[in-house]
């Protein structure tokens, strides 16, 4: 049976998904529906098997929500998961990368 491991969410992580959120809620209601369950079942995964994914830099690793262009990056600590950001493709990684520092 797998381990589940806790979420432990970075302030600025929540602040990326809440404007996230409103951006897709200004465009419709249902697209920000699909944007949540996207980021929850990316979030589940995560939850079920964070060594699954690879490292990408200094112990953290990225899962990509489908059918979405955001990355949520992530390092584990003691069997706690942390997310440190929830962010756009295009946006520049390093804001992930000092976020880890914090």
């Amino acid at each position: 049976m797998n381990k589940i491991y806790s979420l432990l969410y970075h302030p600025e992580a929540k602040i990326d998904f809440y404007n996230a959120r409103i951006k897709y809620a200004f465009i419709s209601e249902a697209l920000e529906e699909r944007f949540m369950e996207s980021i929850k079942n990316a979030l589940l995964k995560l939850q079920n098997n964070p060594t699954f994914f690879s490292v990408r830099y200094e112990n953290v690793r990225v899962i990509h929500p489908l059918k979405f262009p955001y990355n949520i990056h992530f390092y584990i600590e003691n069997n706690i998961v942390v997310v440190t950001a929830i962010i756009h493709n295009k946006r520049n990684p390093l804001i992930a990368q000092l976020r880890k520092k914090d």
